[in-house]
Parts: C-alpha cells; structure tokens; sequence
C-alpha cells in the first residue's frame, strides 16, 4: 500500500502506525530499505537495548551437544516499560504539542538512542525510542523511529508521536456521520465502492470545514451533514433553525473550552509555585551550598 502511494505520487513526511504494526521489526525494515521516514507506536513489552550490543555466536561448552551456530548477544535486553520506570525526573522532558479543545496537549517526552534485534538478523538495528507521558491521563505510549537522532529535535519527536490521532479522529468520523462501518457486502468490489465513496466524502466534510474555518472555527462533521440535510429539504425555516442551533452548540463548546484551558493553567501555575516553595531535595542541597 505505501508503495502504490509512493508511486502515485503521495506526498508525505513520514508513516506511523499504531503498536499493531510497530511490534515487530519487519515493517520498520522495510520502510528503512524504501528510505522511508517512520514512526510506528509499540507494545510495552517491546525488547531493546539501550547500549549497542555485539553478536557473537557462543564456544562450544564442554561434553556433549552440537557446536552453537546462531548468534547470541553479549548482553540482556530490556522491556520499554522498565526502561521508562527507571528513568531519572531530569531525564524528561515538559513539551505542550497544540491547543485541543480539552486544553493544551502537555507531554513528558524522553527520548533516546537504542538498538533492536529480532535473534535472526545478522546485525542490531539502530533505533530511536521516543517516550512520552500525557499530564491529562498519565497514558504512557512509546514509539520507535528510524531519524537522524542526534538532527532531530525532542519537540519533532513529540510532534510526529501525536499526530496519529488525526488519523484515529478522522475514522471515528467516518463512522459516525458517514456510514464507514455500516456495510453489508459478500465481495471485495461492493467494500471497496463502500469505502471509497465514504472517504470522497470525508474528503468534502475536510474542505468544507477548512473553507469556512474563519466563520466557524469549530464547525464539525455532524454540523455539515446535519446542513446538508437542511438544505435538501428546502425549507427556509428548517435551514434557519439548524444554523440556531449549531451556532448554540458552538457558543457552549468554546465556553467549556475556556473553562478547561483556565483550569490547566490554574494547575501549572500550581504546580509551578508548589515547586518554587517545595524544592526537592536535590535542588535543597544546591541552595544550601549557595547561601554557605
């Protein structure tokens, strides 16, 4: 599939996916040979290293058995969860991705450089793991990439990390206000006819909202279909009153965006002033050394 979009001329920055294609390394290899950039979420129980490894097939041990033949690396990997659990505080790293409409999308991310081996491959793969902690959820996810780790910055890394909820956020669209999984076909041509006309009109919701982004900056899918549904019947009052009532929707969605952005900052700036007064113990001995 992403070769057929290569070859149609695609243009893009790089493919993520979810953990269902980034546990195991094949994807990611063959991004690699189509040099390809790739940020592909993975499993907690993912194996790394987080110093390279070297391969070395083993000496034959004394007594019976056949001489080993498969390489073994010279050290044990980790799981990414235990990598993470063991990371220091100054490790991390506080970055705000974007504005969303539940507040500032606030991100602990560390990132680093690991190697990754699946035990037939002749070499370990060079890899970087980006790990990021939400402030709103505690949800940890973690990714591995295949950029220039010491050219791309941490806030890049963040960026590109969240940026596959668009992707969840449009197919939770297209199965609510367009019909995406409300199909019933016995072969493949009918699911394909389905699916294209559904993404042609996912393609017309997106133009329109960008259209009309500076008079309805929080117009939706459901808003456009309900229009659309107005306008068909013809009825002047009936479009009259669906235009009332989005413009009533939108007025309670940014007064509870308000709300909530005025309660992160509330937060930060409480957790910021908890931090000035309550040093931890680390940051105590330096003050203390500084007033001798």
């Amino acid at each position: 599939m992403i070769q057929s979009d290569v070859t149609a001329g695609v243009e893009f920055d790089w493919v993520g996916g979810d953990g269902l294609y980034g546990h195991g390394l094949a994807l990611g290899n063959a991004l690699d040979n189509m040099e390809l950039t790739f940020l592909l979420d993975v499993h907690c129980n993912q194996k790394i290293y987080s110093i390279q490894p070297s391969l070395v097939v083993p000496e034959k041990m004394a007594g019976r058995g056949p001489k080993p033949s498969k390489k073994q690396a010279d050290r044990d990997s980790i799981q990414v969860k235990w990598y993470a659990k063991h990371l220091h505080p100054f490790e991390w790293k506080t970055i705000t991705v974007r504005n969303g409409t539940k507040g500032p999308l606030t991100l602990s991310v560390h990132a680093a450089q690991v190697w990754v081996w699946d035990g037939e491959a002749d070499d370990v793969t060079g890899r970087v793991l980006v790990i990021s902690r939400n402030h709103a959820d505690n949800q940890i996810k973690y990714s591995l990439s295949n950029v220039d780790y010491r050219n791309t910055s941490i806030e890049r890394l963040a960026h590109m990390q969240a940026q596959r909820y668009w992707v969840e956020r449009a197919f939770q669209e297209a199965k609510s206000e367009l019909g995406m999984s409300d199909y019933q076909v016995r072969k493949w041509n009918a699911w394909h006819h389905h699916m294209a006309l559904v993404m042609l009109s996912l393609s017309f919701m997106v133009k329109e909202r960008i259209t009309y982004k500076a008079d309805y900056p929080l117009l939706s899918c459901r808003d456009i279909r309900l229009m659309i549904i107005a306008l068909l019947i013809k009825d002047p009052n009936f479009i009259e009153k669906r235009i009332q009532q989005m413009t009533v929707r939108h007025e309670q969605r940014r007064k509870d965006m308000e709300r909530r952005y005025k309660l992160a900052s509330t937060a930060q700036n409480s957790t910021w002033f908890r931090e000035l007064n309550e040093p931890s113990s680390k940051n105590s001995r330096y003050i203390t050394r500084g007033w001798r």
